[in-house]
């Protein structure tokens, strides 16, 4: 993995955990300025990367990410 793409993969984890809901394929895609299936591979890094990351499909089957805060203090 190159530099630019774990740096992209972090900004995305920190946007996920930002949001109560976490983030859509859409706002994914409309924020790093890729495209659809783009956004799937990255949240599929994020899935691979980082233990406490949830995936929802919505009714319409459409995956949002939710990152859920780890309960434990560092």
């Amino acid at each position: 993995m190159t530099f630019a793409k774990a740096n992209d993969l972090l900004r995305l984890a920190q946007l996920a955990a930002s949001r109560r809901l976490g983030i859509s394929l859409e706002e994914i895609s409309q924020e790093f300025g890729i495209s659809h299936r783009t956004a799937q591979r990255m949240t599929s890094a994020l899935e691979d990367n980082f233990a406490n990351v949830v995936v929802v499909e919505d009714d319409d089957r459409r995956q949002a990410d939710d990152q859920r805060q780890d309960q434990r203090c560092v």
